[in-house]
């Protein structure tokens, strides 16, 4: 499998995704935020309408790719807690 990471090395990767998680939650939390506060303001013309439109999208396709980020962290969590962090996962051999 790899060679064995030692506690601090462990701690520094469960401290730098953790970080990230988190980071990743708060951005998620804002942009839920902002696109129910479109969703509150009535657009005035078509024009607005069309921009509040695309804005949102835009928000909720972010929010697709920070929730793949999330699942990705969480499977690195789990493969440092096992031991297979840092181990490609299709040819099983150290990574770097």
């Amino acid at each position: 499998m790899g060679k064995k990471m030692n506690k601090k090395e462990k701690d520094e990767f469960r401290k730098m995704l953790a970080s990230k998680k988190e980071s990743i939650i708060r951005k998620l939390s804002e942009t839920i935020a902002e696109s129910k506060e479109m969703e509150s303001n009535v657009a005035q013309d078509l024009v607005d309408k069309a921009e509040t439109s695309y804005t949102k999208e835009f928000l909720l396709s972010l929010t697709d790719t920070e929730r793949r980020q999330l699942l990705l962290i969480d499977e690195a969590l789990k493969r440092l807690e096992h031991g297979e962090f840092g181990v490609c996962q299709l040819c099983r051999k150290e990574v770097g």
